[in-house]
C-alpha cells in the first residue's frame, strides 16, 4: 500500500504533462526519500483515504499537491520545513504534590527509563573562575577572595560585567592578574563554561521510548535522573530530539488556599466549604467550577485578583467574548499570549460553517468557526471576537549574494568578528555570518 502513494504521484505528473520535466522528477524523488526516511508513508496514505483537504500548501510540498490534499504548488520555491517551537505543558501544584509527582509518581507510573528531570548548568563567572584557578595553581586563596568579594556581576549600565570592565573598575584586581598571568589567562578561558550541574525545579520529561536512546542522562543520588548535554547545547534544549517539557509549577496561592481550607475544617469542624449558603460543596470540583455567581462575575469581566487575569486586557477579552462555563476561562488564558495573539493575520483563512473565510471577513455573532471537540469531532462556535494587535516594523538586510533577511531592529546578528550586535547597528559593507550547507 505504501508504494501506491508514490505511484499515484507519478500518474498525476503524467496527467498534468509534467512527468518529463526534470525539476518535478528531482523534487518528487527528494520528497519521496524524505518521507521514507521519516516513515511517514502511512501519514499521507491516511489523509488520502480520509479525503483530507487543506486550503493552502503551507510547506509547498509536491506530494501533497499531487495527492490533491492541497490546491496549489510552486516548483520555483523550496519546501518550507521550518518548525515552530514545540509546546510545553504547564500545571500548577502545591510543593508537596509537585515533589511527589516528579520524584515518585511519574517514575513509578511510566518507568524510570522513560522519565527524567531537565538538567541545567551553572557557569563560570569572573569571580568563580579566578577563585578556582588560584586553587589549581596552589596560590593563597584568601588574597583573591578579598579582591573578588565586592566584585559585581553587572556594570554601571546594567550589562553583564566583562573581563575588561572588571580590570578597569578594580585596579587592585588588575594588578593581581598582571602579577599572576597564568592564573588570569586560565581564568579567562573558563568564563561562561559549564561549572556544575543541577535540575530544573519544575521541568519533567516523559518519553514513549527509553530516554537513553535520545539524550545522555545524569544519575543523581537524591533525585531521579536528569538530562545532560555535551557543551554547546543548552541543558533545556530538548526540542531537537522531539521531547516535550512538562512544567510542574509551584504556585504559592494554591498553598495558601489549601492551608485556609484546612484551618476551616480543623477549627470549625466543617467538612463542606461552600460558595454561598445553600449552595453545593466546593470540595466537589464539578460543583464549584459551575458556580452560577462566579460565572456571572466572570461574564462581566469582574476577575481582578484571579490568577492569570491580572491585566485589564485579558479581563476585557473575557467580558467581550462572554463566559458561560469554567472552560471558557481556560480558553481565554491560553489565547491571551503573544503567540496566539500574533499568529493569525487578517488574510488567514479559517474554516467556518459556510466554508473557508478570511479572518477580516468574519462577522461576530453571525459566522461560526470550526474547532475540534474533546472527542475529535468538528463542531462550530459563534463565540469569538476580532482584535487588531498592530504590527512591528522589520529591518531589511540585503547581502552581497542578493539574499534578503527580514528581522526586528533589535535582532542579534553574528558578525565576522565573532560578536553579536543588534541589526539596526549594522553598517553597509559589514560582514555577517552565514549558515553553511
Amino acid at each position: 500500500m505504501k508504494s501506491n502513494i508514490f505511484k499515484i504521484c507519478e500518474e498525476k505528473l503524467k496527467e498534468k504533462g509534467l512527468y518529463e520535466d526534470k525539476r518535478y522528477q528531482k523534487r518528487l524523488e527528494w520528497e519521496k526519500q524524505e518521507i521514507i526516511s521519516q516513515n511517514k508513508e502511512n501519514y499521507f496514505l491516511d489523509m488520502v483515504t480520509r479525503n483530507v483537504n487543506y486550503p493552502d500548501n503551507e510547506n509547498n510540498l509536491l506530494v501533497c499537491w499531487l495527492l490533491e490534499i492541497v490546491p496549489n504548488f510552486d516548483i520555483e520555491k523550496d519546501p518550507n520545513y521550518v518548525q515552530g517551537d514545540s509546546p510545553d505543558i504547564d500545571v500548577d501544584f502545591i510543593p508537596a504534590v509537585r515533589d511527589f509527582l516528579k520524584n515518585e509518581w511519574a517514575p513509578k507510573t511510566f518507568g524510570e527509563q522513560y522519565v527524567c528531570n531537565i538538567g541545567n548548568y551553572t557557569t563560570f563567572g569572573i569571580k568563580s573562575s579566578l577563585i578556582d584557578m588560584v586553587r589549581v595553581h596552589g596560590e593563597e586563596r584568601g588574597e583573591i577572595l578579598a579582591l573578588t568579594t565586592n566584585l559585581q556581576t553587572k556594570d554601571d549600565e546594567g550589562k553583564v560585567l566583562t573581563w575588561d570592565s572588571a580590570m578597569k573598575t578594580d585596579p587592585m584586581l588588575k594588578k593581581y592578574c598582571e602579577e599572576h598571568p597564568d592564573i588570569a589567562k586560565a581564568a579567562q578561558k573558563l568564563i561562561n563554561r559549564n561549572r556544575g550541574t543541577g535540575i530544573h525545579a519544575g521541568g519533567l520529561i516523559v518519553s514513549s521510548i527509553p530516554l537513553t536512546d535520545l539524550v545522555p542522562l545524569i544519575k543523581r543520588k537524591d533525585s531521579p535522573q536528569a538530562s545532560a548535554w555535551v557543551e554547546g547545547l543548552h541543558g533545556q534544549d530538548l526540542q531537537p530530539v522531539g521531547l516535550v517539557k512538562f512544567d510542574l509549577l509551584v504556585i504559592s496561592n494554591l498553598l495558601q488556599i489549601a492551608k485556609c481550607c484546612k484551618l476551616i475544617k480543623d477549627r470549625k469542624g466543617i467538612d463542606k466549604i461552600c460558595a454561598f449558603p445553600g449552595q453545593g460543596n466546593w470540595s466537589n470540583i464539578d460543583e464549584y467550577r459551575n458556580d452560577l455567581k462566579s460565572l456571572e462575575m466572570a461574564n462581566e469581566g469582574d476577575l481582578k485578583c484571579i490568577f492569570q487575569f491580572d491585566s485589564p486586557g485579558i479581563r476585557s477579552l473575557a467580558k467581550a467574548g462572554g463566559v458561560t462555563r469554567f472552560e471558557d476561562l481556560v480558553a481565554y488564558s491560553s489565547l491571551y499570549r503573544p503567540g496566539p495573539l500574533n499568529c493569525l493575520q487578517k488574510d488567514v483563512k479559517v474554516n467556518t460553517n459556510l466554508g473557508y473565510k478570511k479572518i477580516k471577513d468574519l462577522k461576530p455573532g453571525l459566522d461560526k468557526i470550526a474547532y475540534l471537540s474533546k472527542k475529535k469531532k468538528i463542531k462550530y462556535t459563534e463565540k469569538f471576537i476580532l482584535i487588531k494587535t498592530g504590527y512591528k516594523k522589520l529591518l531589511k538586510i540585503k547581502t552581497k549574494s542578493g539574499k534578503v533577511i527580514l528581522c526586528s531592529n533589535e535582532h542579534k546578528i553574528l558578525t565576522d568578528k565573532d560578536e553579536f550586535i543588534e541589526a539596526e547597528k549594522l553598517s553597509v559593507g559589514q560582514k555577517i555570518a552565514k549558515k553553511l550547507k
